[in-house]
C-alpha cells in the first residue's frame, strides 16, 4: 500500500502541506550539522520531535477517514514522543531524570517498537492477501474460467488502442442467453452452470482461442474479434456463433437425469470500424443487438450500415456506405430495440 494513501493523504492543495514537510525534514537534518557543535543535538531533538508530531496527526486523521490499521500506528506513534523526548533530554545531560525516569523512557521506547511492528506487519498480510486473492477474483469467472468484466473491458480497451494504430476493422460479439430461471428450475444451480460451460466453449471454439471470451455478467459472454478479413464476413460470424449455440445440450439434472436443454440465446454483432468508439458505447449495442435478436429467425442481429436499421445479419448490407456513428447510434438502437437491459454504464 502506498504510504501517501496509508496515511490519510489526498491530492488536494490543503492535504499536500504535510507531505512537504515530511520532504523538507531530512533536508533540515543535515542543515543541523551545518550549526554549531552545541546547538546540533537541540535542533536535530526539536526537528525528531517535529517530525513525530506531524506523523502522529497524520495516523489519527487516517483512522478518521477510515484506516483501522492507522489507530494502531497513532498508538505507537503516541508512544514515541516520550521516548523522544527523553533519550535526547538524557543526550543532553538535562537534570532531573533519575532511574525511574529512565525506566519510563524505556518503556515507551519498547512499547512503541512493538506496537509500530505489529501494525505494520498486520499492513503487510492485507496487501499481500490483496495481492494473491484479487486479481484471481477479479480477472477470471469462476465459474467457465473465461475473463471477468473488468478484465475484458482492460482488454477491449487495449484492443482498440492497437486497432488505433493498426487500422484493421474488428468485431465485438455480445451473445444474451435468456429464461435462465426456467433452466435452473428444470436442472438446478448446478445444471445451469454446466450450461453456462458449454456454451462458453462453443463460443470460444467459434472465434478461436487468439480472440478473447469473457463473461461480462451472469448471462452474457462478450467476444472479442479483434482483425476481420472484411465487413461481409461479419454475416458468416454471426450466423456460424448463433447456430452453434442453438444446437441442443444434455445437462444432468440435480436428481441425476440427463436432460436436454436448447438454450434460448440472441447474438449481437457490432463492427468495429476505423473510427474511434467508446468501449461502453460498443458494449452497449452489442448487448441490446443482443436482445433484439431474441425475435429474430437466425437469433444474430446487426446494424445494418446502409439503413441504421438493426437486422439479422443474414440481411444486413455490409457492403454498403455507412452512416455516420451518431445517425447509426440513434436510429438503429434506441428506435428499434424494443427492452432496454443492463448496460455497461450500470454494471
Amino acid at each position: 500500500m502506498d504510504s501517501r494513501q496509508s496515511l490519510g493523504i489526498t491530492n488536494s492543495s490543503e492535504e499536500s502541506r504535510p507531505m512537504s514537510a515530511l520532504e523538507l525534514i531530512p533536508i533540515a537534518g543535515l542543515a543541523c550539522l551545518m550549526l554549531p557543535y552545541r546547538q546540533q543535538l537541540p535542533a536535530g531533538a526539536a526537528i525528531c520531535l517535529f517530525n513525530a508530531g506531524l506523523v502522529l496527526w497524520l495516523t489519527v486523521r487516517a483512522s478518521l477517514l477510515g484506516d483501522r490499521l492507522a489507530l494502531g500506528i497513532a498508538a505507537g506513534c503516541a508512544l514515541l514522543l516520550p521516548a523522544l523526548a527523553g533519550l535526547y533530554a538524557m543526550a543532553m545531560n538535562v537534570p532531573g531524570i533519575g532511574t525511574g525516569s529512565q525506566a519510563v523512557i524505556a518503556l515507551c521506547a519498547a512499547l512503541c517498537t512493538g506496537v509500530i511492528g505489529y501494525m505494520l506487519l498486520q499492513r503487510n498480510r492485507h496487501e499481500r492477501r490483496a495481492r494473491r486473492d484479487d486479481p484471481a477474483q477479479s480477472q477470471f469467472d469462476p465459474i467457465t474460467k473465461l475473463y471477468s468484466g473488468i478484465a475484458l473491458v482492460q482488454k477491449l480497451i487495449k484492443a482498440q488502442r492497437r486497432r488505433r494504430r493498426t487500422r484493421r476493422d474488428g468485431a465485438v460479439l455480445a451473445i444474451l442467453v435468456f429464461d435462465t430461471d426456467k433452466v435452473a428450475a428444470q436442472v438446478g444451480a448446478s445444471g445451469l452452470n454446466d450450461m453456462f460451460i458449454h456454451l462458453a466453449m462453443r463460443v470460444q471454439r467459434q472465434v478461436g482461442v487468439v480472440n478473447p471470451v469473457g463473461r461480462y455478467y451472469d448471462r452474457c459472454f462478450i467476444t472479442l474479434v479483434e482483425t476481420i478479413h472484411s465487413p461481409a464476413w461479419l454475416r458468416t460470424l454471426g450466423l456460424r456463433v448463433s447456430s452453434a449455440l442453438r444446437r441442443p445440450l444434455e445437462i444432468t439434472s440435480a436428481n441425476g437425469e440427463r436432460l436436454e436443454i436448447r438454450p434460448d440465446i440472441g447474438v449481437g454483432v457490432v463492427h468495429l470500424t476505423r473510427d474511434h468508439a467508446d468501449v461502453e458505447d460498443i458494449l452497449h449495442d452489442a448487448q441490446r443487438m443482443a436482445e433484439a435478436a431474441r425475435g429474430m429467425r437466425s437469433r444474430a442481429a446487426i446494424l445494418d450500415p446502409s439503413t441504421g436499421n438493426v437486422v439479422p445479419v443474414e440481411k444486413a448490407r455490409l457492403g454498403g456506405k455507412p452512416l455516420t456513428k451518431t445517425a447509426s447510434r440513434l436510429q438503429g438502437l434506441s428506435a428499434h430495440v424494443p427492452h432496454a437491459i443492463k448496460t455497461a454504464r450500470q454494471s
